[in-house]
């Protein structure tokens, strides 16, 4: 959409709503667009970044594609929503088993990667559901109304999709007690 007077306007309404709670208003604009935020003058609080997964799960999928300066953006971008997966690509532990051909301990091993690089950068991060204990379904069909991808909850049961949940979770621990610091 690049009628950001319309996002002004729909923020401000979402805003007047609920004065005195907490409001955030995110946009998908593909690709993304840091002008878009409020950081930078424009009507939303973040943008989704479509960047940050691909260039993670290309890095993660084939190593030889390593760019520095593309990993510079990604993990510094304050006003990103950055992601490892979303409803709109496959997850990746199934993108690096499927088109990386890597499994068990190796796959295991770049989704940690991915994961550390998803939660340390001063982005917001979205983790998809299933993404924190290592899911590797596809997205399924290709009907958009009909995508009901289940949880595998079972997966929770072994112990390297078990230490990839902790990962996570320690994880969201450390942002949450540097996001409370007063300096931050």
């Amino acid at each position: 959409m690049d009628n950001y007077n319309i996002l002004y306007e729909l923020d401000h309404v979402g805003r007047s709503s609920r004065r005195n709670q907490p409001f955030f208003t995110q946009a998908e604009h593909v690709p993304e667009k840091v002008d878009i935020t409020k950081a930078n003058k424009g009507p939303v609080d973040a943008c989704w970044s479509s960047t940050f997964h691909g260039i993670v799960s290309d890095v993660l999928i084939n190593q030889k594609k390593f760019e520095l300066d593309s990993l510079k953006y990604i993990i510094s971008a304050k006003n990103l929503v950055n992601y490892l997966a979303c409803h709109d690509n496959e997850r990746l532990m199934y993108l690096i088993g499927h088109l990386g051909k890597t499994f068990d301990n190796d796959a295991f091993q770049r989704v940690r990667l991915g994961t550390i690089l998803l939660m340390t950068s001063v982005s917001i991060p979205l983790i998809w559901q299933g993404d924190e204990f290592g899911q590797a379904s596809q997205l399924g069909t290709n009907d958009p109304h009909r995508k009901i991808i289940s949880m595998e909850w079972s997966l929770l049961k072994n112990e390297q999709n078990k230490n990839l949940y902790n990962i996570f979770t320690h994880l969201i621990q450390f942002r949450h007690t540097i996001l409370n610091k007063e300096k931050y």
